[in-house]
């Protein structure tokens, strides 16, 4: 029998850095992490689908003032 329970990992008010936090699994443990209360910083290479990202995430919680988009290039 499997019992499925979800785990508090006592996350909520803590910060996150995600990189490739606009594509895959990146995307995933961002959105995974912001559903928990944590407040999430993602980075990624590609500026058209980190905008992306964070327009779903600005829909999602309403607070649009609250992102900073960054974009650096490394080399």
């Amino acid at each position: 029998m499997r019992h499925s329970q979800a785990m508090d990992l006592e996350l909520r008010g803590k910060t996150a850095i995600v990189t490739g936090g606009s594509r895959g699994i990146g995307k995933a443990v961002a959105r995974e992490l912001a559903g928990e209360g944590v407040t999430v910083a993602i980075v990624a290479r590609d500026p058209v689908d980190l905008e992306a990202t964070a327009r779903w995430a600005d829909r999602r919680d309403g607070q649009p003032g609250r992102r900073h988009r960054m974009r650096h290039r490394f080399r």
